[in-house]
């Protein structure tokens, strides 16, 4: 076998590592995001069942309500962190972090 021979099996057999790996990180992104899913479900019930009886609420509109902000509100805000992050490795804005306000 030739040199360029093995650089090529190698190279094929990098590619396929590299695609059985994307492939699971897809499928753990889903995951992730189902658990999440479950839990701000489970939670939104939780809040649900304490306050809607109390404040007068019908209980599944709170339901409804209470899941989507226990996943929205964490997502954009962990989005956002994501879109700051990458802006300061690319050097647009400072970082502020270890700043002091006095």
């Amino acid at each position: 076998m030739s040199r360029r021979d093995r650089d090529e099996e190698e190279a094929r057999a990098l590619r396929h590592v590299a695609a059985r790996a994307a492939r699971r990180l897809a499928i753990l992104e889903w995951l992730v995001f189902l658990v999440a899913a479950v839990l701000a479900t489970g939670a939104g019930a939780l809040v649900a069942l304490l306050i809607a009886d109390p404040l007068g609420l019908p209980f599944r509109a709170t339901w409804m309500v209470a899941s989507l902000l226990l996943f929205v509100v964490p997502a954009a805000w962990s989005y956002g962190r994501l879109k700051r992050e990458e802006r300061e490795r690319r050097g647009e804005v400072p970082s502020t972090e270890h700043e002091s306000d006095g």
